[in-house]
């Protein structure tokens, strides 16, 4: 599994070059055509992460407080609810702690021995059983998917101007 730790890593630091620099206004902005912002694309990331991470590593994903939410982040409905997460969360200070929080747990699961693995399978967000090395796949491929669409919402004519 190390070359898939290396592509996460890759793909991971993506999205913090993709972000890096963003004022809170930017990263809470919302995209008129598709409500996006890129804060919520953030903690989506985070979510994916927080949801394979504590299932591979054999821990309580219904852990109470902030880890839940986390969890709660990972699915795809959290991108379309605008009431999933508040106003007053979409700061960078925000976003940062949660990344860190699930980089840290996420780390610890890829750097995993494959055979400590081989046989675990945990349902998706959207209910298909996978096996472990196909969750961190998607893990790499969503966090690639989102740096694009990060950099996409910078792109658009309407996104906030740097002050």
């Amino acid at each position: 599994m190390a070359h898939l730790a290396a592509i996460w890593q890759f793909t991971r630091d993506r999205v913090r070059h993709a972000y890096n620099g963003l004022t809170d206004e930017q990263l809470a902005w919302r995209c008129p055509e598709t409500g996006a912002s890129i804060a919520r694309l953030l903690y989506h990331v985070a979510g994916s992460e927080h949801y394979w991470g504590t299932r591979l590593a054999g821990r309580n994903p219904d852990e109470p407080g902030f880890d839940a939410r986390l969890d709660s982040f990972a699915l795809p409905k959290f991108l379309e609810d605008p009431d999933a997460i508040s106003e007053e969360e979409l700061t960078r200070d925000s976003v940062e702690q949660a990344l860190a929080r699930t980089y840290e747990l996420f780390s610890a699961v890829v750097a995993t021995p494959p055979n400590a693995r081989e046989r675990v399978t945990v349902p998706t967000p959207e209910g298909e059983v996978v096996n472990a090395r196909e969750g961190l796949v998607r893990v790499a491929q969503g966090t690639a998917l989102h740096a694009g669409k990060i950099w996409s919402l910078r792109s658009h004519p309407e996104f906030p101007k740097a002050a």
